[in-house]
């Protein structure tokens, strides 16, 4: 397991900041999960109270990515098809999002940031299914989840965008620890504490907490945590999620790390324009698509 974190660098993050608390809607839908035998129509009708969550839910569900040419019609439905497993994460990742958007400012630095997360979950799902890993489904939560802290700073930072392209453009120091230097907080450190705060796996949260920060990762992570971390940086190379977000690019990162991403997931270079193809098939254009 990833190295814990260093509490005295949480509590100084965490000022001028509030973490938001899991929705209710969450906290029901868990609580029927964990009963001995969860009730696929409790689960069926607690999704689907909230209107806005179920239609977009069905809207996932039904993208080539999961419904393999299948309509799902309803939540009931998707639980048979998904399973409680697969159907809770994507639910989450759903109410994260909707929690977070402003969908009034869709010019926004944040509607940008959550409509790349939702790219990103996509490619990230796609390579857990390209490679066979342990756990696509948590590939595709922490896609959506890894940048949730940069909603919290740009609430506190209107100059957050540039701060962010200056990180990424510069080759000292890793991107969470420059954060820390420009403003006393990182993206990283908040995105731990909104997925702690919003139950999810520990490796979820340890991903999070250390995706701009692969000597950790790379060095004390878990063979689970190491993989999943590696699928997200390689999505987030195949798409170029620095262009979505402030029209930079991560060159720089991912040169230093590339060859261990591939390694780690058994990827030659020759086959990134196949997963390429792959990812375009689901509607995710990557960079050989340009």
């Amino acid at each position: 397991m990833a190295q814990a974190l260093d509490m005295a660098q949480v509590d100084k993050s965490l000022e001028n900041f509030v973490i938001p608390p899991r929705p209710d809607l969450l906290i029901r839908l868990q609580a029927e999960i964990d009963k001995p035998e969860p009730s696929i129509i409790n689960i069926a009708s607690i999704v689907e109270q909230d209107l806005a969550i179920s239609e977009f839910t069905l809207k996932v569900v039904n993208s080539p990515l999961f419904a393999a040419n299948r309509e799902i019609k309803t939540i009931n439905h998707a639980c048979s098809i998904l399973g409680l497993t697969k159907l809770t994460k994507v639910i989450t990742s759903i109410i994260l999002r909707y929690t977070f958007l402003n969908e009034e400012e869709p010019q926004s630095f944040n509607s940008k940031l959550w409509n790349s997360a939702a790219i990103i979950a996509d490619a990230c799902f796609a390579i857990g299914q390209f490679i066979d890993a342990e756990s696509p489904d948590d590939a595709y939560t922490i896609g959506m989840f890894h940048n949730a802290g940069m909603s919290l700073i740009i609430e506190q930072q209107p100059n957050y965008p540039d701060i962010l392209y200056n990180a990424h453009m510069q080759t000292e120091m890793p991107i969470g620890l420059y954060e820390e230097e420009a403003i006393d907080t990182s993206h990283e450190v908040l995105g731990f504490l909104i997925a702690q705060n919003w139950g999810l796996d520990h490796i979820i949260s340890n991903v999070i907490a250390y995706h701009h920060s692969p000597s950790i990762i790379l060095n004390t992570g878990s063979y689970t945590e190491k993989q999943l971390f590696c699928i997200l940086k390689l999505a987030e190379h195949m798409v170029n999620l620095p262009a979505m977000l402030v029209n930079g690019h991560d060159v720089y990162e991912w040169e230093k790390i590339s060859h261990q991403v591939l390694d780690i997931l058994e990827i030659e270079d020759y086959q990134l324009h196949d997963l390429g193809e792959l990812l375009f098939g689901f509607g995710v254009k990557t960079i050989y698509h340009s």
